[in-house]
C-alpha cells in the first residue's frame, strides 16, 4: 500500500515539473518591460537520442535557461530615480534633493534604484541666496530609470530703507523712552536713525515706562533707500505711590520686605512713586520663626500716597524630647522624627524651635532586625516648654518549637528544679534525648516539666508542649493476655518466616528454564499448567503480614547527660509501661 503512494507522489512530482517546462514558454508578457531572449528558443531533445538535451551557447541546459529568461517576472516591481541640479554656479554641496518619504539627502546625478513603482515627488533643500524648485512629481516605471532636471534661482537681493522715532513730551525724555522694529528686536533711543530696515510694513513697538501709557498701533511703511519720520507721544496715566511700614523692628531686622506683585522687594517705610492708579496686591517675605503675612490689597489714589501698616507675628515655639526603650532597640538603630519632615533623632535627643501645637512622631522601621514597629503618637507642644514621651519599641516573637514531646518525669515536689524529658527535636529523628530543668535547646530553655507537658523560653516568651498522643485503641495491636498464648503466636510466626525463606529459595530455582523432564516456571506459564502443589503462596503485601509482637522488645532506656548540673538528683531507670 506505501509502495503505490510513493510511486503515486512521483508521479505527480514528474507532471507539475513538465506543465511548469511547458508552460513558461507559453507566459504572456506584463506590458511594462521587455524580457529580452533575443529569439532564441530552448533546443529541444534530440529525436536519436531520447532523454539527452542540447546545450544552448552558453553551456546550459535548456530548463536553467527557461527558469532564468521567466523568473524575473515574479520580481518585485522597482524603478530607480535620477535628479540633476542646476545651474552650474550653485553650491552643490549645498543643494541637495530626496525622495518624499525619505530622509536622506542626494546629491546632484545621484542615482535612487529599488524605488516602488508609483507617483511619488521629488524635493530640494533650501540653500541660502537661492529659492528652491518646488516639489516635482515622477512617475516610477518597473525596471525603468526616471531621469529628471531642475534648477534653483537666485533671490533678488534685500532692499532696505531707514525710520527715524522722535518721542515725546520732553518730560518723559528722562525716563529714556526707547523703540524697535517688532521683527528686528534692537531697541534705539528717541531720534535714533534704523538704517538697516527690510522694504515692506513693519510695526513698531515703545517700551513701557511707569505712569506712561504708550501707543501700541503703531506701524510704519518703509521703501527702497528712503528715510521714514515719525513722531508719537506718550500718554501720562493717573499714578500715585505706595508707603509700607513694617513692624516689629525685630522682624524688619530678621529681613522682613514688601513688594507690589510683580515687582521687586522693597524696605519698611520706603514711598515707591508713579505706581498706576487702581487697585495692586501687595506681598509680603517669609521669615523664619514668623508667621508669614498674606497678601494685602490696596487701592491706589491719583496724586497721592497710600499708607499702610502691617506686623509679623512671631511664631510660639517649644521643644520635644522623644525617649525610646530599651537600650538593645537603639543599639539596633531605633529613631524617630517629626512626620514630614527628612532627618531623624536620636533617643534623648532634645528637637527646638518647633511650632506650638499637635505634631505625629513616627518610628524607623527595624523589623529585619527583629523588633515591632511602634504606632505613630500624637504629641502636643506648648509655647517656650518643652514635652517629653517615652516610646517602647518590643521583640519580634520568637516562632514555636517544632519538638516532639516523648515523656517527662514531673518535678517533685511541684516547683523544684529536678524534672526531666525526652524529647524528639525533628519529625525525622527516630532516638529521644533527655534534658533537664534548665538546659538549653536549639536557643529554647526548658524551665519546666510537668505530667505530660513542658514549658520552653524564649526571649521571654513561654511555649507549652504536650506528650505525643497514643494511637487510638483501634489502631493499637491486641495484647497478649497469658503466656501460652505467647508461646502460640512465637510458633505460629516462626513458621511463617521458615515458609517465607524456603519460598524464596525455590523461587530462585525457578529463574531458568528448566529442563525436558522438569519444565521451568516460564515452561509451566505458557502451557497454562499451575504450579506444583505443595508449594506454598505467599502474598508479600504489607496488609497481609502477620502481626508481630513487641512484647518481648525492652523499650529503650532514655539517654542521660554524662554529667548533672550540681544540686539535681540522678535520674533512675524507668519500668515501661504495659
Amino acid at each position: 500500500m506505501y509502495r503505490w503512494l510513493r510511486y503515486i507522489n512521483i508521479s505527480i512530482v514528474i507532471a507539475a515539473v513538465f506543465i511548469l517546462i511547458v508552460g513558461l514558454t507559453h507566459l504572456p508578457g506584463d506590458g511594462t518591460g521587455e524580457i529580452k531572449n533575443q529569439g532564441q528558443k530552448p533546443d529541444r531533445v534530440t529525436k536519436g537520442d531520447p532523454g539527452k538535451a542540447n546545450l544552448d551557447d552558453n553551456g546550459e541546459s535548456p530548463l536553467i535557461s527557461v527558469v532564468s529568461l521567466y523568473s524575473e517576472r515574479w520580481a518585485k516591481p522597482l524603478g530607480s530615480v535620477t535628479v540633476k541640479i542646476g545651474p552650474q554656479e550653485i553650491n552643490h554641496d549645498e543643494a541637495r534633493w530626496r525622495v518624499a518619504g525619505m530622509t536622506k539627502w542626494r546629491k546632484s546625478g545621484e542615482t535612487v534604484k529599488k524605488i516602488s513603482v508609483g507617483a511619488k515627488s521629488i524635493e530640494f533643500k533650501e540653500v541660502a541666496g537661492w529659492n528652491p524648485p518646488g516639489k516635482i512629481p515622477v512617475e516610477v516605471i518597473r525596471k525603468k530609470e526616471a531621469v529628471i532636471s531642475a534648477d534653483y534661482t537666485l533671490k533678488p537681493p534685500p532692499e532696505y530703507g531707514k525710520v527715524t522715532i522722535d518721542i515725546g513730551p520732553e518730560d518723559i525724555l528722562k525716563l529714556q523712552p526707547q523703540w524697535r522694529i517688532a521683527e528686528d528686536g534692537g531697541w534705539k533711543n528717541s531720534g535714533e536713525i534704523d538704517g538697516q530696515v527690510l522694504v515692506g510694513t513693519h510695526k513698531i513697538e515703545l517700551k513701557k515706562l511707569p505712569g506712561w501709557k504708550e501707543d501700541k498701533t503703531l506701524s510704519v511703511e518703509v521703501e527702497k533707500d528712503k528715510a521714514v519720520k515719525l513722531s508719537v507721544v506718550y500718554e501720562r496715566m493717573p499714578v500715585g505711590s505706595v508707603k509700607i511700614v513694617i513692624n516689629p523692628e525685630e522682624v524688619v531686622q530678621a529681613g522682613a520686605l514688601w513688594r507690589i506683585a510683580g515687582g521687586g522687594w522693597q524696605k519698611s517705610g520706603l514711598i515707591v512713586q508713579n505706581i498706576e492708579a487702581g487697585k495692586h496686591k501687595i506681598e509680603f517675605k517669609s521669615i523664619a520663626d514668623w508667621n508669614v503675612l498674606p497678601a494685602l490689597e490696596i487701592e491706589v489714589a491719583k496724586d497721592l500716597v497710600t499708607k499702610k501698616t502691617v506686623e509679623y507675628e512671631k511664631v510660639p515655639l517649644g521643644s520635644l524630647v522623644v525617649n525610646i526603650v530599651p537600650v538593645q532597640a537603639n543599639e539596633a538603630g531605633a529613631q524617630w522624627r517629626i512626620a514630614k519632615t527628612k532627618e531623624w533623632q536620636k533617643s534623648g535627643s532634645q528637637l527646638s524651635k518647633i511650632a506650638a501645637g499637635e505634631h505625629v512622631i513616627e518610628f524607623r522601621d527595624l523589623k529585619k532586625q527583629g523588633w515591632l514597629l511602634p504606632e505613630a503618637v500624637n504629641v502636643k507642644v506648648a509655647h517656650q516648654e518643652v514635652a517629653q514621651i517615652t516610646v517602647q519599641y518590643s521583640k519580634k516573637p520568637p516562632s514555636a518549637p517544632k519538638f516532639i514531646v516523648r515523656g517527662t518525669i514531673a518535678s517533685n515536689p511541684p516547683g523544684a528544679h529536678n524534672g526531666f524529658a525526652w524529647l524528639r527535636l525533628t519529625a525525622k529523628d527516630r532516638r529521644d534525648k533527655g534534658f533537664f530543668i534548665g538546659e538549653v535547646i536549639q536557643e529554647y530553655k526548658l524551665t519546666q516539666v510537668k505530667s505530660g507537658a513542658v514549658v520552653l523560653t524564649r526571649d521571654g516568651y513561654d511555649f507549652v508542649l504536650e506528650v505525643a498522643q497514643k494511637a487510638p485503641a483501634s489502631a493499637q495491636k491486641p495484647a497478649l493476655k497469658n503466656s501460652g498464648a505467647k508461646r502460640e503466636a512465637d510458633a505460629k510466626l516462626k513458621s511463617i518466616r521458615r515458609k517465607s525463606s524456603s519460598y524464596s529459595r525455590d523461587k530462585r530455582s525457578l529463574r531458568g528454564r528448566g529442563t525436558t523432564k522438569q519444565p521451568g516456571a516460564i515452561d509451566r506459564l505458557r502451557q497454562g499448567r499451575p504450579t506444583p502443589p505443595g508449594r506454598p503462596k505467599v502474598n508479600r503485601s504489607k496488609a497481609n503480614k502477620p502481626p508481630i509482637d513487641n512484647r518481648s522488645v525492652v523499650n529503650p532506656e532514655p539517654v542521660f547527660p554524662e554529667q548533672a548540673e550540681p544540686g539535681l538528683p540522678v535520674p533512675v531507670k524507668l519500668r515501661p509501661d504495659n
